[in-house]
């Protein structure tokens, strides 16, 4: 038996075929309305590389793509795909895995949520907050877990502050809030 090279042939995707994959996908994570489009278009995009008489059918590639918003508006209005409740769910878990507000916007606008839901959905996190700065709280969370400052038992050398400040930066929390979890400044890491 031949081994076949070269590309792996992919199926050329129905209506039917498309709205499995959606509750499929959708089974198995929780998605945006542009998440789940993405996927449904990449059938597609793959079936055109690899049939070069379906990546010639327009007419055919557009009645797909017009499946797929079919298919994406059947999940909003069953409440299956809701962007409002899938960021605010985002935005609790990631602030809750240490991550600052700057990189929640960031996921979240990867994913195609809007600005006004990431904005409303960070809104809802503070509300939530018992007491004190969700901004602060993700923060302490960050440094416990990468072990940064108080939080490291490492010798608090020049070195090791403006490394552990480095990581807070690029985690995307402010100087403030890094200083005050770190419990250092930064003209001390420049000794």
């Amino acid at each position: 038996m031949k081994k076949r090279v070269g590309r792996k042939q992919h199926k050329i995707p129905s209506q039917d075929s498309l709205a499995g994959s959606a509750v499929f996908y959708l089974s198995r994570f929780a998605a945006s309305e542009e998440q789940l489009r993405r996927v449904l278009n990449n059938k597609i995009r793959r079936a055109k590389i690899s049939n070069p008489d379906f990546a010639a059918d327009d007419v055919v590639q557009q009645k797909l793509r017009e499946a797929i918003e079919s298919i994406i508006e059947k999940h909003k209005r069953s409440g299956v795909i809701n962007d409002e409740n899938f960021a605010k769910m985002k935005t609790r878990s990631l602030r809750n895995g240490g991550r600052s507000a700057s990189a929640i916007s960031a996921r979240l606008k990867s994913k195609g949520v809007s600005g006004d839901i990431i904005n409303g959905a960070l809104r809802s996190n503070e509300d939530q907050q018992e007491e004190g700065d969700p901004e602060l709280k993700a923060a302490m969370v960050l440094a416990k877990k990468r072990k940064l400052g108080f939080f490291g038992g490492k010798s608090s050398t020049p070195e090791q502050r403006k490394k552990d400040f480095a990581v807070m930066a690029r985690a995307g929390f402010s100087y403030e809030i890094a200083r005050s979890v770190l419990r250092c400044d930064i003209k001390d890491s420049e000794d």
